[in-house]
């Protein structure tokens, strides 16, 4: 009688989630759904994100993927690498934690669809929660099948409501789009001024993404697919402190798989201070000189333009 009941139960409080949410996915205030004010942590659907899974189709093969924060997508340009014989695709996204980016690496790049994967490593993102990256990932990803697994991957009870609010919109149309036109992912930062905010955060190391980390490495090697670890340049100025805690976190890691980072973040001669936006993204100058930097000096010892799978 009791199991009964705690089934019935259990089932009623079920049925009134998902009502409740029906309701605040369709009750609109301004033209948006009232969710967005009912509940903290959320994205809304459209931006960047969505357009960048909007255009890229994992059934593609790239020569070139490119995975990390949103200094990744302002930073890596695929005109570059295009002019050159590659084709590229740039799936940074704002805020990706290594948490995010594991879930994208093992969904996106496959054996035989992709040749070489670019991972870049910042410190702001290995200290961060997955919380906001997780959000906008699954309310903007393309297929319902890499949603789910960001939201496992995320481990959090508010991933539920995160999925649900998908599947409720999933008809819906995009609330915002960007203001930018993106290229294969490459979102361009137009402002060639540098505008700095202070950077005043301290690094906390965070074992579960140094986890996920370690655990995207193994995915690769195993498949058998090359991988360049960069850290793209930044303005002197920053707290280096930040980024040296996360080399010592880094430094187990690197040296069991035998791996190194490619550390280009201070002191670099690659860009001048008039090539950073601001104090995490290079401007669309700076983009192109990193970009022709790995180019160079990196992408054509691994792989050449053309070469078969």
């Amino acid at each position: 009688m009791l199991t009964i009941r705690g089934i019935a139960f259990l089932c009623i409080c079920v049925l009134s989630y998902m009502i409740l949410l029906f309701l605040l996915t369709n009750i609109k205030i301004t033209g948006n759904p009232i969710v967005y004010r009912a509940s903290q942590g959320l994205v809304q659907k459209g931006g960047f994100t969505y357009e960048r899974f909007k255009e890229f189709d994992p059934n593609t093969k790239y020569d070139i993927l490119a995975f990390g924060s949103s200094r990744v997508n302002r930073g890596i340009n695929p005109h570059v690498f295009e002019q050159a014989g590659y084709s590229i695709y740039n799936l940074g996204t704002d805020d990706q934690t290594p948490v995010n980016t594991e879930v994208l690496i093992k969904q996106y790049a496959k054996p035989g669809h992709c040749k070489l994967v670019i991972i870049d490593l910042f410190d702001k993102v290995f200290s961060h929660s997955p919380l906001e990256s997780s959000a906008d990932l699954i309310q903007n990803v393309r297929d319902d099948k890499t949603a789910f697994k960001v939201a496992c991957a995320f481990d959090d009870i508010r991933a539920i409501n995160l999925l649900g609010i998908r599947m409720m919109l999933k008809n819906s149309p995009p609330v915002y789009s960007g203001n930018t036109k993106l290229y294969k992912g490459y979102r361009v930062k137009l402002n060639d001024k540098n505008e700095y905010n202070g950077d005043f955060y301290t690094y906390k190391s965070n074992t579960r993404n140094l986890r996920e980390f370690e655990e995207t490495l193994k995915y690769l090697r195993a498949n058998h697919i090359p991988y360049l670890l960069v850290s793209q340049p930044l303005p002197e100025y920053l707290k280096k402190s930040n980024h040296q805690q996360m080399l010592k976190d880094l430094k187990p890691i690197l040296s069991e798989y035998h791996d190194s980072l490619n550390d280009f973040t201070f002191g670099s001669t690659i860009t001048s201070p008039l090539d950073f936006a601001d104090e995490s993204h290079l401007n669309s100058k700076g983009a192109d000189k990193y970009s022709h930097y790995l180019l160079d000096e990196l992408v054509n010892k691994v792989i050449a333009p053309g070469a078969k799978n």
